[in-house]
């Protein structure tokens, strides 16, 4: 599974289990409607601030939206960490800030 569409797959598992529609959680995170369906369809990347907003609001950290479900690393990554993960993926490179 490509890791967009394990995002998505985590993203929308996450939010049934808060018991909240697509809808909701856009309004939540003050993002268009649009943007929810395409993070949880597999197709789109997230910027920092809302993948940080995203997992705020389903209760878990950033590296559990990255993470094949079950799975618990040996330590937290970081959120540049995972932020480097998804760069990665799509084929850019993080520098220090």
């Amino acid at each position: 599974m490509e890791l967009k569409q394990l995002l998505g797959a985590n993203v929308k598992r996450l939010r049934q289990a808060r018991g909240l529609t697509q809808t909701e959680l856009a309004a939540e995170l003050r993002v268009a409607l649009q943007t929810v369906f395409t993070i949880e369809s597999g197709s789109s990347w997230l910027r920092e601030t809302t993948l940080d907003s995203l997992a705020k609001s389903l209760g878990v950290e950033p590296w559990q939206l990255l993470a094949p479900p079950g799975a618990a690393p040996a330590r937290e990554p970081t959120v540049e960490e995972a932020l480097a993960v998804l760069a990665r993926a799509h084929g850019f490179a993080l520098g220090k800030v």
